[in-house]
Parts: C-alpha cells; sequence; structure tokens
C-alpha cells in the first residue's frame, strides 16, 4: 500500500429535516477535506479545525496539494471561510508512523529501485567496497 498526497477523509454535510413527512429532504450544506497523508507523513493524533465548503471543483486537492489560495481556485466557503468543523483524530497504523523521528529514520531506508542498483542478474548484492 502506497500513501500519496491525494489520500484523504472526504466529508459532506446535510441539513436533515426534522419535520415528519412522507419525503425526506436532505439538502447537501457543504463539503470539507482532510489529507491524510502529507511530508511522507501520516497525519498527527490531534484536533483539526476545517472550513466548509459550499461547492468544490472537480480538481478539488489542487489547493490542498501546491498550497494555492482557496479563493484563487474559486472555492466558496460557508461562515465567512471560519474553521467551524472540528475532528480528533486517533491513527493507528502497522505500516506508516505518526512520529517525526521514526519516520524520517524509515524514509531513509533506499527504495527497491536503489537496491537493484547494489545487486547482480541473480539478485546478490555486489561487494561495492
Amino acid at each position: 500500500l502506497q500513501l500519496s498526497r491525494q489520500a484523504h477523509l472526504f466529508f459532506t454535510f446535510f441539513n436533515v429535516s426534522c419535520k415528519r413527512s412522507k419525503k425526506t429532504v436532505k439538502e447537501i450544506v457543504g463539503y470539507s477535506v482532510l489529507s491524510l497523508y502529507s511530508g511522507n507523513m501520516l497525519l498527527n493524533n490531534k484536533t483539526y479545525s476545517l472550513s466548509i465548503a459550499e461547492k468544490l471543483p472537480d480538481n478539488y486537492m489542487i489547493p490542498y496539494e501546491s498550497g494555492d489560495s482557496s479563493k484563487e481556485r474559486g472555492i466558496k466557503f460557508r461562515f465567512g471561510g471560519e474553521r467551524k468543523f472540528f475532528l480528533t483524530t486517533r491513527v493507528v497504523s502497522s505500516m506508516y508512523s505518526t512520529d517525526p523521528g521514526l519516520n524520517e529514520f524509515i524514509n531513509s531506508w533506499p527504495t527497491q529501485k536503489e537496491l537493484a542498483h547494489l545487486t547482480d542478474e541473480k539478485g546478490v548484492f555486489m561487494d561495492i567496497l
């Protein structure tokens, strides 16, 4: 499993009518996105505050990846852009670390491509010294 910056949680907010009627109306109020992986690291265990967008374009992850301003991308936010959605994460993973020091150590290991250059055609490590 290889995570990228595009791995994210996507939230859809609904306004659900509490009045009893034959037809239940669920109106979409907005959307919010939380990126799961950034800077070669899984998101940390903490409380996040997110803005709620009225509507997201098809390429909605671009502002999150490039750091562009949401105004430049034409994204309109509810509540004047204030961060009104709060969530707390507790990440449990046996494949990705949330500890910055351990993550740096793991990312310093050579990749399969790098190791391929150090092996002969039989897959045995060559004596490089």
